[in-house]
């Protein structure tokens, strides 16, 4: 075989490998969704199972283990627009089994916003827990989240580097 050819076969089997590694994983992810409204200038707190993908982690003794999401959404935009009323905006998440992993561990988290009648501008997201830190948010803040869409959101978070058991609280803050 020529030099040419065997580079070809050589890229494509390392892209093939790649794309096999990635893909598997995104862990599973049956397609349990919980959905709730929230009122009008105010917040609206639920739990989810987790839907977490381990992309880092450093070698330790401590565990963190998230055994759901607290999504609060913090709502502060007009009572009405266009003669409608802004009165939902919703969230839900898939499940999935990947909850547990070592401590100083980089995990994405993925969720959905669904909204109704009116436009929100989602600001920013926060993390409620000591110690998790947000490593980015997708799509890129500020984001229009036209009436009547949704948007896949994705938040990339550090956990602590100490034991943790329990949920990650995350708060969606929107106008």
């Amino acid at each position: 075989m020529e030099i040419r050819t065997l580079i070809i076969v050589a890229i494509i089997i390392v892209v093939a490998v790649i794309a096999y590694f990635l893909l598997t994983s995104r862990g599973s992810a049956a397609q349990k969704t919980t959905t709730i409204a929230g009122p009008v200038n105010g917040t609206t707190s639920m739990t989810v199972p987790p839907y977490v993908t381990t992309y880092n982690s450093v070698k330790s003794n401590n565990m963190t283990n998230i055994t759901g999401v607290n999504i609060k959404i913090d709502y502060t935009g007009p009572a009405q627009q266009n003669g409608a009323a802004c009165s939902r905006i919703s969230t839900a998440s898939a499940q999935s089994s990947k909850g547990r992993f070592n401590a100083n561990a980089n995990f994405s988290y993925y969720f959905y916003m669904y909204s109704t009648t009116c436009n929100f501008t989602i600001t920013s997201v926060g993390i409620d827990n000591n110690g998790f830190k947000i490593l980015y948010v997708q799509p890129t803040l500020p984001y229009l989240l036209p009436s009547y869409s949704n948007i896949q959101m994705s938040v990339g978070v550090k956990s602590p580097n100490y034991n943790f058991t329990g949920p990650l609280s995350i708060t969606v803050y929107a106008k």
